[in-house]
């Protein structure tokens, strides 16, 4: 379980950050709809704001996730250090200097099917993405990618109303690539508080909020 040490000096933190705008309510809200959904299983406290400060962590809700029997009627093989993660939590929310939401499998589904109606895929097209976390107050996911051949193929990140599935599958592809799989993935997200999202494209939200 080496997501278990990734997280660990996470999940008892309490981190001070400011920002330009309200990053304490953009934070409330991400918690109070997870709370709303899950009313006796969230952990972790709710931000609190201190003069010009917000005092955060993370907060999570255990249990198994249900990626693994959504990603079989899409006909993809999930990785399996992301399968280990999903069997302990349901969604876990990375408040940093961005808020990144790892989703529970019903979202994932919402959004591969309303994305993919949106521009007008086939249904029997075959699956190759797999948007599993998400940025809060932002039209952005990090998402799995497979070859044509089914062999997985990185993590990348885009944002959903600049870039269609034909933009993040096509000639451009390598673009929007992040890292090699989901432990780097995590890593990084913890190693840099959440910031930058991507290496190459450039976000106006992610340098906005600083960690005191």
């Amino acid at each position: 379980m080496k997501y278990a040490s990734i997280l660990h000096s996470r999940t008892g933190e309490r981190r001070r950050y400011t920002a330009p705008y309200d990053f304490h309510g953009l934070i409330q809200r991400v918690y109070d709809r997870i709370k709303f959904w899950h009313p006796q299983a969230v952990e972790g406290a709710p931000p609190t704001q201190l003069g010009n400060q917000v005092v955060a962590s993370d907060f999570w809700v255990r249990g198994e996730g249900g990626h693994h029997g959504l990603a079989l009627t899409l006909g993809l093989e999930l990785p399996l250090d992301f399968l280990d993660f999903n069997k302990h939590f349901q969604n876990y929310a990375l408040v940093s200097r961005n808020v990144i939401e790892l989703m529970d499998s019903g979202e994932v589904e919402d959004i591969t099917v309303g994305l993919r109606e949106g521009e007008d895929i086939p249904r029997d097209s075959p699956h190759r993405i797999y948007r599993f976390a998400q940025i809060a107050g932002e039209s952005s996911h990090f998402m799995f990618r497979w070859n044509k051949d089914g062999t997985f193929r990185d993590v990348a990140f885009a944002r959903y109303t600049d870039s269609s599935e034909y933009d993040i599958l096509g000639e451009s592809a390598d673009l929007f690539s992040c890292d090699k799989d989901f432990t780097s993935w995590l890593t990084r997200m913890v190693e840099t508080d959440g910031a930058p999202l991507h290496l190459l494209l450039s976000d106006e939200l992610d340098f906005q909020v600083t960690r005191v």
